[in-house]
């Protein structure tokens, strides 16, 4: 049973009460493929930004530093996206370069982009030892894995599992691959399989024997959600196998031979919520492994699962505010997981539209920054991209003017503070429940459909939100960055025992005292009174 609790302090940490000294960045993205373009830009709007974010792909190293360096030179900070199959092109030189040549005006490289809506909505490939493992979008897991045979384990949102084995015919002839010390190679063909499949002598040949797959054994395993398994063996040259098919009623020997489903299920990363947050964050570190001598800010943006993109290593994140989102929901979320893992967050003003304008129009895109701002977001960006090859950007007269208004009626204004909203309340959600958010339906971390926590969560998000709006925090149960002292009220959606029943003790005990000695005194009254005759 999901229990609402709520616990007040009187204490709040200093951090949520009083105003932010720090430096607020505002800026655009620029997706385009030309220098001339991303100038065209920065000139537009160096007067009133102070951020300027090169996201294209499409640029080399020295186009980027040119930008980098006209960036700087128009009184700007700046910063460059790198994707995640960046690790092949970009040279430790060139990352080594960016402090000497930016110094601290260049303020963190914008890696990847949506890991968490990625993982809600998209295929996500997990790197792991002697295996790759998918999320597919639909939910279902495949793993691939080659440590004796080829084995492919697919994993079906209906709790349906698949697993094919290829393995070779090893009493089929196969080819010998001979490798020398002066680098000259040597294949033979049509030679019987060998004891050892890969043999290296001391004097640097190697000898590695190569199967003809040709001639294979195949078996497709199926198990299904009522404990039924069937087994589908093919057998014989690739082109002309037999085929036997075997079910828990004609063929209940051979299904004694295969892995029982609780092996199968094991094999899965996937099969709870603490284990797919482990290996989202295990993933995302890995992915940063080629980051890690760099001496600068690692950011993204998202528009979900904040909080385990916090924990995956980034040090800053955008939340996207758009698409008619909630906004206050949005920022509780990222600033939650922000002020407890001690890291940085910002906005990005994404599209309202998959069409032009895009963008919402200036005034509620000025509203948006000016919230981000009164809310204590450091970082305030507006996308700038279309999928408009002839005009790559979105951006027209009545943002530029919603900008240049925001940088003067509100940055440089010294009648508003930043960060002048501060929450007074968090709600702490089950730990690692990487549930969307988005509406009632959606799925947790892209895998399980919706359940009766989601609905309460949804109905304390809401009940939460109406009661204080931008002053609320959403947050998860975290061992790592526990949440008391540091808000006025701390409410929990499944709240953790044993403190509420400690709570109702401690309020309930003068109450039971207090009966229990009128009870003891009415029985001693009654024991001790004199009989009439």
């Amino acid at each position: 049973m999901f229990l609402i609790g709520i616990v007040s302090a009187t204490l709040i940490m200093a951090d949520n009460v009083s105003p932010t000294d720090k430096t607020v960045y505002v800026g655009v993205t620029y997706e385009g493929d030309t220098v001339d373009g991303a100038k065209q830009l920065i000139d537009k709007v160096k007067t009133y930004t102070n951020l300027f974010i090169l996201s294209s792909g499409e640029l080399n190293f020295t186009e980027v530093e040119e930008i980098g360096d006209y960036t700087i030179a128009a009184g700007l900070n700046f910063s460059v996206y790198i994707g995640t199959n960046a690790g092949n092109a970009v040279t430790q030189e060139w990352l080594d370069r960016i402090p000497q040549r930016w110094d601290n005006h260049f303020i963190g490289i914008y890696f990847y982009d949506e890991p968490g809506g990625k993982m809600l909505d998209d295929r996500v490939w997990f790197t792991e030892p002697n295996r790759s493992v998918a999320k597919e979008a639909d939910g279902s897991i495949s793993i691939g894995e080659w440590i004796k045979d080829s084995r492919q384990s697919y994993y079906y949102p209906n709790s349906t599992i698949k697993v094919t084995t290829i393995a070779p015919d090893k009493t089929k002839n196969g080819t010998l691959h001979i490798s020398h010390p002066d680098h000259s190679y040597e294949i033979i063909q049509n030679i019987p399989c060998p004891e050892e499949l890969y043999i290296e002598y001391p004097n640097g040949t190697t000898v590695r024997f190569e199967y003809d797959y040709r001639y294979r054994i195949e078996s497709e395993v199926m198990y299904y959600p009522n404990d039924d398994i069937t087994v589908l063996d093919k057998i014989g040259e690739w082109d002309n196998q037999e085929y036997t098919f075997y079910t828990m009623t004609n063929g209940s020997a051979r299904i004694t031979e295969v892995e029982p489903r609780s092996v199968v299920l094991d094999r899965n990363p996937f099969n709870t919520c603490d284990g797919t947050a482990q290996a989202f964050e295990a993933e995302y570190a890995r992915r940063m492994q080629f980051l890690e001598n760099v001496s600068v800010p690692l950011f993204t943006a998202d528009y979900a699962l904040h909080w385990w993109d916090f924990r995956g290593g980034y040090d800053m994140v955008l939340a996207e505010l758009g698409w008619n989102n909630t906004i206050e929901q949005e920022i509780g979320l990222v600033r939650g997981a922000a002020n407890l893992q001690g890291k940085s967050w910002g906005t990005i003003i994404t599209w309202k539209y998959t069409q032009r304008p895009f963008l919402a129009d200036g005034q509620e895109i000025f509203e948006q920054m000016k919230t981000s701002y009164e809310t204590g977001a450091e970082y305030i960006i507006v996308f700038n991209y279309s999928e408009d090859p002839t005009n790559p950007n979105t951006l027209e007269d009545e943002h530029y003017q919603a900008l240049e208004r925001f940088w003067t009626e509100v940055v440089q204004n010294p009648d508003v503070t930043h960060g002048s909203i501060k929450a007074e309340a968090a709600l702490v959600l089950p730990k690692n429940f990487g549930w969307g958010m988005r509406n009632p339906q959606d799925t947790i971390w892209g895998l399980w459909p919706a359940n009766d926590t989601c609905q309460q969560i949804w109905n304390q998000v809401h009940t939460q939100l109406d009661k204080y709006g931008l002053k609320l925090d959403i947050v998860y149960d975290d061992p790592d960055y526990p949440v008391a002292n540091r808000y006025s009220n701390i409410y929990y959606v499944n709240a953790p025992f044993p403190y509420m029943w400690l709570i109702a003790a401690i309020l309930l005990l003068p109450i039971t005292a207090g009966i229990l000695l009128i009870y003891f005194k009415r029985r001693k009254n009654q024991t001790t009174k004199p009989v009439t005759l």
